[in-house]
């Protein structure tokens, strides 16, 4: 019988996981530099692997590598089968520590079962993608039929080669996407994404000095994930902000000085800050009608939203103004972009079908810019909902631009990469697996829409704060994971 990791807990240490082929081949990973647009080194030492094992490969214009590796023996006549993953790693480190992710090896650690990085980013995402489909490509007890390994570049910023991924790299018509994080879970589905902006110029006028200056900021909310956060009682700070100050605008008279709020587009912003100018005299019920305006929130959301918070203080006169016309554009726009979920799956039950999230409002150059990141499975949604934006936008004399669209992949519960999926799961564990969909990005979307027949599900081990210095793999699952992927290559 086959020793693993998971039967060595008691003597866990970094050279005894190389035991596994997968482990092997992982944490030779790890001490490769591979940040988002500079895949080079790791290109190289798959390439150098290869050439190693004398696999074919093809690599395409947009820097993606299919390796092509013969079937065993007596799966010959069987169907080929992508396994795939992604090259690129988050590069991110905690304040204090001293690292070059361009150069420097990561540093591992053992805590409690789990594997991470010192001080950074582990990179297990999908660093253990790439070492499932290299041991599964190797390993010498294994029945499986020819693979065809397709690893994608620059992933973590926007699905960049699976979106623009060549139609002759792939012949098989099933795929496993090796890159969720929750073991036990099979994904049969996620959301495909787009992102706009809406820019105003900056149409600013002198100030009077007689007038008074009020800052307004909003702040403790949870944000989150502009996918998997979007279903939840959370607030949004843009366009909380958006609405107290138009609310404000039906009762009192102002000019406003400064508006912002968000960052990135894909996390729901969690503080907001405007300041405005009114008549002195104005002062203490424009304060007044602000802080009413917040209470009845709160009222609502204190549960979901313990902190959050609303400060308001007089500050020095701003010197200039948005002109009343930009500011009743501005608020316009951001008052008719819908935030949040816009439809729930018809395929799966508690599944966000479509969403929009306002996700920043920035000063740029003396512009002003408003950004949205719309996800949904269906294209067809996106789409409409994107037509919607462009409106708002010509309503209200604003220059509109989107991104390239990173297409959905909608749930086939008829799949029969699916039925080989859960029967393997049973048969290995004698019980079901969880069968899911995500409302944020997988590259599925983006490959299915350019092999419209391809077939796929979506596996991984259990992988905890990817994307951030506290990145960690639970190392029982790895093996797991990997006996899945054997067990399903065994039945195609």
């Amino acid at each position: 019988m086959m020793t693993t990791a998971v039967d060595m807990v008691s003597e866990l240490n970094i050279e005894t996981l190389k035991n596994e082929s997968i482990w092997q081949y992982f944490i030779e990973i790890t001490q490769i530099p591979r940040p988002t647009f500079h895949e080079e080194k790791i290109k190289a030492y798959l390439l150098e692997w290869a050439k190693n094992n004398s696999f074919k490969t093809k690599i395409d214009q947009a820097d993606n590598i299919a390796i092509y590796v013969p079937a065993t023996k007596g799966y010959e006549s069987h169907k080929p089968v992508v396994l795939q993953a992604h090259k690129d790693m988050v590069c991110e480190k905690n304040e204090e520590v001293t690292f070059d992710f361009l150069n420097d090896s990561l540093q591992l650690e053992i805590i409690d079962g789990w594997l991470k990085a010192k001080g950074t980013t582990l990179g297990a995402d999908n660093g253990i993608g790439i070492a499932a489909a290299m041991a599964a490509a190797t390993d010498k007890d294994i029945k499986r039929p020819a693979l065809e390994i397709l690893i994608t570049a620059s992933e973590e910023r926007g699905l960049i080669g699976a979106n623009n991924l060549s139609k002759d790299l792939l012949t098989a018509n099933t795929m496993i996407n090796l890159d969720t994080e929750s073991w036990g879970d099979i994904y049969v589905g996620c959301a495909g994404s787009q992102s706009a902006t809406m820019t105003f110029k900056n149409e600013s006028i002198d100030q009077s000095s007689s007038l008074q200056s009020i800052e307004i900021i909003v702040n403790g909310l949870k944000g989150g994930h502009s996918g998997l956060d979007i279903d939840k009682a959370r607030i949004n700070a843009a366009k909380f902000m958006s609405m107290m100050l138009d609310d404000l605008d039906q009762n009192h008279s102002y000019s406003m000085n400064e508006i912002k709020a968000g960052n990135l587009p894909n996390a729901i912003p969690r503080e907001a800050k405007a300041i405005i100018s009114c008549q002195v005299e104005d002062v203490a019920q424009i304060k007044e009608t602000l802080t009413h305006y917040y209470h009845n929130w709160f009222a609502i959301y204190h549960k979901n939203e313990p902190n959050f918070a609303l400060t308001i203080k007089e500050v020095a006169t701003a010197k200039t103004a948005f002109n009343d016309d930009l500011k009743h554009r501005l608020l316009n726009v951001l008052t008719s972009i819908h935030s949040g979920v816009l439809a729930m799956s018809p395929a799966m039950p508690n599944l966000v079908e479509s969403s929009n999230n306002l996700s920043s409002i920035k000063l740029k150059d003396d512009d002003i810019v408003i950004t949205v990141y719309t996800r949904s499975d269906n294209n067809l949604a996106i789409n409409n909902f994107m037509q919607s934006i462009k409106r708002i936008a010509a309503q209200n004399n604003v220059i509109f631009n989107k991104s390239q669209l990173s297409p959905g992949w909608k749930p086939d519960m008829s799949s029969n990469a699916l039925k080989i999926a859960k029967d393997s799961y049973f048969s290995l564990y004698s019980k079901k697996a969880n069968i899911k969909a995500i409302h944020a990005g997988l590259e599925c979307g983006a490959i299915v829409d350019k092999y419209p027949h391809m077939d796929m599900v979506s596996i991984g081990p259990s992988i905890e704060g990817a994307h951030s210095p506290d990145e960690k793999v639970k190392i029982d699952t790895v093996s797991e994971f990997y006996q899945l992927l054997k067990a399903m290559l065994e039945r195609l």
